[in-house]
């Protein structure tokens, strides 16, 4: 009676570790499941308009963008909006942003590296090549960086109006699933160019927690 009443003993631990067992594992797999259908990125969507006409919403052939502090990224191909990224360990994010002024200057290659403008006679030289169609240079008689890219087979130089966009906000983390992990989600606060002349920024939007290219910033441009 002993041995069998010892091994119905063993033979309840063994089962017990065996639904234990079973537990952890599937508690272990749903932690680690990769299969997350949710959008886990929360961008910040800035929309670009005209001061002069608050209506019209502005495009652009190219936008230099550079989070400070992070490489310098090019834009192109008929801009009207961009998505940023805001830094979650910090409750400031500064973006450096240059915008193609309307005004440009056609021009002939006279060398590899050097160009001639068809209506100064002003002469530019290459600095560095920023993607197969946008070149940087400098204007040797303002010297002031301008931007070279390609038109219809001719050279447009333009020059760029540079300034800094200063955003302030909120940062949660907020748990969607075991399966996703959590997201960041932001609440913005202020947002301003730091210089004078380029333009205005209202936020339209502030909470900033899914990919739904939701105008958050509207930036009413002076120059256009």
């Amino acid at each position: 009676m002993k041995v069998h009443r010892e091994n119905r003993t063993y033979q309840r631990i063994f089962c017990e570790a065996i639904v234990s067992l079973l537990f952890v594992s599937a508690l272990f797999s749903s932690c680690v499941n990769d299969h997350c259908n949710e959008n886990m990125y929360a961008p910040l969507n800035i929309g670009f308009y005209s001061e002069m006409d608050t209506s019209q919403q502005v495009g652009f052939q190219f936008i230099v963008t550079q989070g400070v502090g992070t490489d310098t990224a090019i834009l192109a191909t008929n801009i009207f909006d961009i998505n940023l990224t805001l830094n979650p360990n910090q409750n400031t994010s500064l973006f450096a942003m240059g915008f193609p002024l309307p005004e440009t200057d056609w021009c002939i290659q006279e060398e590899k590296n050097h160009f001639t403008s068809v209506s100064t006679g002003r002469s530019y030289t290459l600095n560095g090549t920023i993607n197969d169609d946008i070149y940087l240079f400098n204007d040797q008689i303002e010297d002031s960086k301008k931007f070279l890219r390609m038109e219809d087979s001719f050279f447009v130089f333009q020059k760029i109006k540079f300034d800094t966009l200063k955003i302030t906000y909120d940062c949660t983390l907020e748990f969607v699933s075991a399966e996703c992990g959590c997201r960041n989600t932001y609440k913005l606060k202020t947002a301003g160019f730091i210089h004078q002349g380029t333009g205005e920024a209202i936020i339209s939007n502030p909470l900033i927690d899914s990919q739904n290219n939701e105008k958050h910033i509207r930036l009413y441009l002076e120059n256009y």
